[in-house]
């Protein structure tokens, strides 16, 4: 019964949204050190990834996605993504992990009203990246033990 419980984690996909090429290269190969077998996609803006998640949403019937959200990029930044995602009753699934260089309390503060998991500090050190997968890597494993 875990096993089956596990596996379905594995399927859910991991999105990362993200205008940032070189922290994407680094997320993704820390999430590849840390051997999750999560699909993965990526994004750079808020648009887009509503445009991603709506279309993936019209497909299936009920959306369970991670999502990695940078706070500051163009177009939509991070704040006007969870705004928007807390309109749309199809995105309430999502659960979402605040990976940002944003060390500023205002915006910590300002997630607390939405449904975030996690905000994580990503920084330019290899630990930093290999701390955004651990951390994944767990709550994905915590939630699996619990189950449905």
């Amino acid at each position: 019964m875990l096993s089956s419980v596990m596996q379905d984690y594995d399927k859910i996909p991991v999105l990362i949204v993200d205008d940032d090429h070189l922290d994407v290269m680094a997320i993704e190969r820390a999430l590849q050190q840390v051997a999750l077998k999560n699909p993965i996609s990526r994004v750079s803006n808020g648009v887009e990834a509503l445009a991603y998640l709506r279309k993936k949403v019209s497909t299936l019937k009920k959306l369970n996605a991670i999502i990695l959200l940078d706070i500051n990029m163009p177009q939509m930044n991070g704040h006007e993504f969870l705004e928007e995602v807390g309109k749309d009753p199809d995105l309430h699934n999502l659960i979402i992990f605040i990976i940002t260089t944003s060390d500023d309390p205002r915006d910590k503060l300002a997630i607390f009203d939405d449904q975030v998991a996690g905000y994580i500090l990503k920084t330019s050190s290899i630990g930093g990246y290999e701390n955004i997968a651990n951390q994944l890597q767990k709550y994905i494993r915590t939630v699996g033990l619990l189950g449905d």
